[in-house]
Formats: C-alpha cells, sequence, structure tokens
C-alpha cells in the first residue's frame, strides 16, 4: 500500500481503493519489502499513518537482518524501528 490517498505509484495500491474492495487489515514493513524496495521506516511510518487515517488495521513487520543479529544488535534495531513507527 502506498500512503498517499491518489496518484500514480507503480507497484503499490492507495488505501482508498483497498477500502472500496473491503480491505481491513494491512500487511507494512516486511523485511523483503524493506530489503528488496528499499522501505524505511519512515516510509512504514507513513503507511502506518494512512492505514490509521482510513480506519484500517495494520499489521505491522519489524526486524532485524541477519548481519544485524548475529552483531547483537537486535535491540538497537528493533527499539529504532518502533520508535519511527510510531514517532
Amino acid at each position: 500500500m502506498h500512503w498517499e490517498d491518489r496518484g500514480t505509484f507503480t507497484g503499490e495500491i492507495s488505501p482508498l481503493m483497498l477500502t472500496k474492495i473491503g480491505i481491513y487489515l494491512i500487511e507494512l514493513g516486511h523485511s523483503e519489502r524493506r530489503q528488496y524496495f528499499n522501505k524505511s521506516d519512515q516510509d512504514i511510518n507513513k503507511k502506518v499513518h494512512a492505514v490509521l487515517r482510513h480506519q484500517l488495521r495494520p499489521l505491522i513487520c519489524v526486524g532485524e537482518n541477519k548481519d544485524q543479529k548475529d552483531y547483537q544488535l537486535s535491540f538497537e534495531v528493533l527499539s529504532q524501528q518502533l520508535k519511527t513507527l510510531w514517532g
């Protein structure tokens, strides 16, 4: 889902379109979207706010990558993701 209500964002859909077809649960921030499509915590934050603005329910994925886990940075990474998502 894209955070904008209208516009052309190839590969993503607006929250308005999702509500029109009866979707109510939106998965955001999946690790593959973060890794392969460079979705940042700030991008996910915008999407969370758009979901809530449209009375949808966000299912927010958080987590560290393998390198971060191997270097024992899990707590810092998760803390930063959560702070950014709800900030």
